[in-house]
């Protein structure tokens, strides 16, 4: 059986495959809450492994409850023999103490989990102008903003992922096209400003309505009308 060439999480596939930004929120170890830093465990190894494992003992000592260690038990294994069970269980010594800590743990990552939701393109036609250039012939000018945080292919992975899915801009009414075409695409927008001015010139009666749209498979949709004059 062939293994699959792809390895990872979630967070790997989110950003890889579809270009997504993505952040995994560190909730932090149950020694951090005992008055140690990651940074100082990882810097001063062997030492600081017997510092933190002392004080995660006395805390176990003081809650059993919280199930940090297991005393080790002899056991009589059917192919090893007699073996001893035991030691730190690394999924409550990997995580904070949420009963005692949950509200102080998580507040900031609330926080910014309820920021981040609100982060993504948005599109706006903000300005849609027609001139009579002509007998029955208009020049019509539309300015196109992303409004959003996020550019409209989110990031440059996504541009990558998702080829062909830039935002697409339509005018529609009783026209003909003189120079430009009624369907486009148009370049992903940089996020907070980024903008585009699109120009067509076109043949219509005075008072057709023209109605322009955007549409983005990422960056929303927006729509607007003008009444040649």
């Amino acid at each position: 059986e062939k293994k699959s060439d792809t390895a990872g999480g979630a967070k790997d596939w989110l950003y890889e495959r579809l270009g997504v930004p993505v952040f995994l929120l560190e909730m932090g170890m149950f020694y951090n809450y005992l008055g140690f830093s990651t940074h100082d465990y990882h810097k001063l190894g062997e030492q600081h492994l017997e510092e933190t494992s002392l004080a995660l003992l006395a805390a176990h000592d003081a809650d059993p409850g919280i199930g940090l260690f297991t005393n080790w038990t002899p056991f009589e294994h059917p192919q090893l023999g007699r073996v001893e069970i035991g030691g730190w269980d690394t999924v409550p010594w990997s995580n904070p103490p949420l009963e005692d800590e949950m509200e102080n743990a998580c507040e900031k990552g609330s926080r910014f989990l309820l920021e981040y939701a609100g982060w993504r393109p948005a599109l706006e036609i903000t300005s849609l102008t027609a001139e009579l250039v002509g007998e029955s012939i208009y020049r019509v000018r539309l300015q196109l903003v992303n409004k959003g945080n996020l550019a409209t292919c989110l990031t440059e992975q996504g541009r990558k992922a998702f080829e062909g899915a830039e935002p697409v801009v339509e005018l529609s009414g009783e026209i003909t096209c003189v120079t430009g075409r009624r369907k486009q695409r148009v370049e992903h927008l940089a996020a907070n400003g980024g903008s585009d001015l699109l120009e067509w010139v076109v043949q219509a009666a005075p008072g057709t309505i023209v109605t322009a749209t955007v549409c983005s498979l990422r960056g929303g949709y927006d729509r607007n009308h003008i009444e040649l004059k």
